[in-house]
């Protein structure tokens, strides 16, 4: 019996000892002093949610507190400014530091402390945003040009500092908030210059961060930000009349400097990691490129349009841009055989800005003339470098070249029956005789095609002016459609002569425009004598297309 009560009152011991180590390793657990052993899964589990209550309760809970005391501390510098007994100035001041303070904090935070690097982040902005605010639209204790200021430091200080921890949370916040606060106050206030500057020196530093593989915060957003800031400073600069009633004066050059600053940020930014880094275009670069160009020298031209020389040093800057493009994607890029996605944005900024510096010094026939000279060169200097992309440039600078000066456009006008919207017959002349001259030289398909199609409408509507000029009581509608069917059947005896079958696609291409020219203008507009002369030549052309082509398929099959 007493061995039996000494066996049960040991087991007893043992059990009352295990349930104290449990204890024990329960409340080091809270204490955050040792990590439970891998084997007590069970323990584990029964402890967990002690333990992940212990972690909210001491580091969520008291992040939100110390935030609620840091605001509480900028509602205390507010009563004591409102009470006097601080200076409006010093009240501002110090807000403006007690804000820096925070943001030190965010910087001091440990890391792995993501939550409370956020939280004092956002704190930090809490207190600047209403401090500038009040200070800049209320009480104007302090100016524009102070508030953009600040706002473009506090970004800035908040790229650098994140720099050393490369976190995107601290960079993030502080480049949103101190840039949607500066296009707030850009309309509240109605100054546009400082804030606008502000904005653009917001996004001069995540780019820069960018560059040097930082964390560079919301560029998107920054970006946005900073193009739309310079469209309406443009536009309202610009507007008839000059700036609003209510707006802050500013001048034609401190929006000229405004763009050209856009366009040199995104342009260096762009270049430095295209070029100097060797990486390809993000797709924010293409299209934030892209819309700095527009932005940037669209905005040049329409605010220094009144200007000839103004616009002059615009359209040569363009072309040195141009110039630059392309010596970069043939020569650079293209020597080192890196035909990729850079070669090819870089040659497409290339034909659009030396299109558009162009466009800004030339006007009438002798910018056609010009632009015919850069096809004919981009052709055959394509076609003996083969290289496509050139080939395609001089294709894309005929047809903008015929719809720019109305060419184009003056030969649907003759073909559905307008006699008065041809345009320049000489300017028509210049145009066909070039996309001529491109076609013979353009061994490549995709070129070719772009040239054939134009050259194509081009002699379509010479035709329609030949044949209105000698059979002047015919009407209109029918020369055109004779027009069509003669010059689909020549270019298809051509292509088959020549072998180029694309050429058949754009005979095909072309009796599909008269098709549906017969139905909407000939049948409607046409009497029946001359409807049956449009039936007769589009039937015959149908008939006779198919065998030209065909004899030229055999010819080629017996060789």
């Amino acid at each position: 019996m007493e061995a039996t009560s000494v066996s049960q009152d040991i087991q007893g011991l043992i059990l009352e000892m295990r349930g104290m180590e449990r204890r024990l390793a329960s409340l080091e657990a809270r204490m955050d002093l040792v990590s439970l052993p891998a084997a007590n899964i069970g323990q584990q589990a029964e402890i967990a949610p002690v333990m992940a209550a212990s972690v909210v309760s001491a580091d969520v809970i008291p992040t939100f507190g110390r935030a609620l005391l840091g605001i509480a501390g900028a509602y205390m510098l507010r009563a004591l400014t409102e009470a006097g007994t601080l200076p409006r100035s010093a009240g501002v001041a110090a807000g403006i530091g007690y804000a820096a303070l925070w943001l030190w904090f965010a910087v001091r935070t440990q890391e792995g402390r993501t939550l409370a690097l956020a939280v004092n982040s956002v704190t930090s902005m809490m207190i600047l945003v209403p401090v500038l605010w009040e200070s800049t639209v209320w009480l104007h204790a302090i100016s524009s040009s102070t508030a953009a200021w600040v706002l473009a430091t506090f970004s800035m200080i908040g790229q650098a500092v994140s720099w050393r921890k490369n976190v995107k949370t601290l960079a993030g916040i502080v480049s949103f908030s101190c840039g949607l606060t500066g296009m707030t106050l850009l309309f509240a206030t109605r100054d546009l210059l400082p804030f606008t500057a502000a904005l653009l020196a917001i996004a001069a530093g995540v780019e820069f961060a960018a560059c040097r593989d930082h964390a560079p915060g919301p560029r998107w957003l920054i970006a946005l930000l900073a193009d739309l800031s310079v469209v309406i400073f443009t536009m309202l600069i610009d507007s008839k009349g000059g700036l609003p009633d209510g707006y802050a004066p500013s001048s034609v050059r401190a929006v000229l400097a405004m763009q050209a600053l856009l366009l040199l940020i995104y342009m260096t930014s762009t270049a430095a990691r295209t070029l100097l880094q060797h990486r390809e275009f993000t797709n924010f670069e293409t299209v934030q490129s892209a819309l700095a160009y527009i932005i940037g020298l669209g905005g040049m031209f329409q605010i220094s349009k009144w200007s000839n020389a103004a616009t002059d040093a615009i359209g040569l800057f363009a072309l040195f841009c141009g110039l630059a493009c392309y010596l970069i994607s043939f020569v650079f890029l293209g020597r080192e055989g890196k035909q990729g996605r850079n070669f090819y944005t870089y040659s497409t900024f290339a034909i659009l800005t030396t299109l558009g510096g162009s466009f800004a010094l030339l006007s009438g026939l002798g910018l056609v003339a010009v632009w015919c000279i850069l096809a004919l060169g981009c052709c055959y200097v394509g076609a003996r470098l083969k290289e496509q992309v050139l080939a395609v440039h001089g294709g894309f600078s005929l047809l903008l070249a015929s719809l720019a000066s109305g060419v184009a456009i003056g030969t649907a006008s003759l073909l559905f029956g307008d006699r008065t919207g041809a345009g320049s017959l000489a300017t028509a002349g210049v145009i066909a005789i070039a996309a001529s001259l491109c076609y013979s030289g353009c061994n490549q398909r995709l070129p070719a095609l772009l040239v054939a199609v134009n050259l194509a409408w081009l002699l379509t509507g010479l035709a329609t002016r030949g044949l209105a000029a000698t059979l002047q009581t015919t009407p209109l509608a029918t020369l055109g459609t004779a027009a069509i069917t003669v010059v689909a059947a020549g270019i298809a005896w051509c292509g088959v002569k020549w072998r180029r079958p694309e050429l058949a696609w754009v005979a095909y291409g072309l009796m599909a425009v008269g098709l549906y020219k017969l139905i909407v203008r000939d049948f409607p507009l046409t009497d029946t004598a001359h409807m049956v002369f449009s039936l007769l030549l589009y039937g015959g052309a149908m008939v006779l297309l198919p065998r030209i082509l065909q004899k030229g398929t055999r010819a080629s099959k017996i060789e």
